[in-house]
């Protein structure tokens, strides 16, 4: 098959644009797969598809060593390719377009399709996407950051049972009432909701085993 060799700028610049918004407009650079997948390129392969992406600084100026600002090469850059690599480079360009979620419309889709399956194999039912994302949003970050070591899986589905979540995320409790459920402090816990769906856990006891 032949090699695909040409600059395609106005692919080019529709792909840089998308990635802009998703960077600056969405803030969704942890909610995109295809832009996930560019950053893997570019921190794991630097030599190799990693060479293919540009980095921006804060400011927008062309930076030599990888940032978290990712733009396809512009046309000066990617004559330096050979053609086995500007073949290369297209392929990754047409993924990265081709990708539903190097858009804002297919990164909400991800997102409801998610919420369907849950709500579909759980007793616990999610009203919107926002509220769904937000939550597992709170608790993921908070397991990356080491403060949730003690939240099991028994804990967190005493959250979905117990928990009035839609108004704790309301008034942007979630976080408190994660790590208060995570320590077993439930008096605490009591205070922060105010109005549990199930008596008040007396005695500091988790009503959980973790067996």
């Amino acid at each position: 098959m032949k090699q695909n060799t040409s600059y395609r700028a106005s692919l080019v610049k529709s792909a840089n644009e998308r990635l802009r918004k998703i960077e600056k407009v969405y803030n969704a650079t942890n909610d995109s797969n295809v832009y996930v997948w560019l950053q893997k390129q570019a921190v794991e392969y630097p030599n190799t598809t990693g060479k293919f992406l540009g980095y921006l600084d804060e400011q927008g100026n062309k930076q030599l060593e990888y940032t978290d600002r990712i733009r396809f090469l512009n046309k000066s850059d990617f004559e330096k390719l050979t053609d086995n690599e500007k073949s290369q480079y297209n392929q990754m360009l047409d993924r990265f377009l081709e990708s539903n979620t190097s858009t804002k419309i297919g990164i909400d889709e991800k997102y409801r399709k998610a919420m369907q399956s849950f709500n579909e194999e759980n007793k616990y039912q999610f009203d919107n996407v926002e509220d769904y994302k937000k939550f597992w949003d709170t608790y993921n970050n908070m397991v990356e950051s080491d403060q949730m070591s003690k939240l099991d899986s028994d804990t967190i589905w005493y959250a979905f049972e117990n928990i009035d979540i839609p108004a704790m995320m309301n008034e942007n409790k979630i976080e408190k009432a994660l790590r208060y459920l995570s320590t077993g402090k439930w008096s605490e816990l009591d205070k922060l909701s105010g109005s549990l769906k199930h008596q008040s856990v007396k005695g500091g006891t988790r009503p959980l085993s973790n067996s």
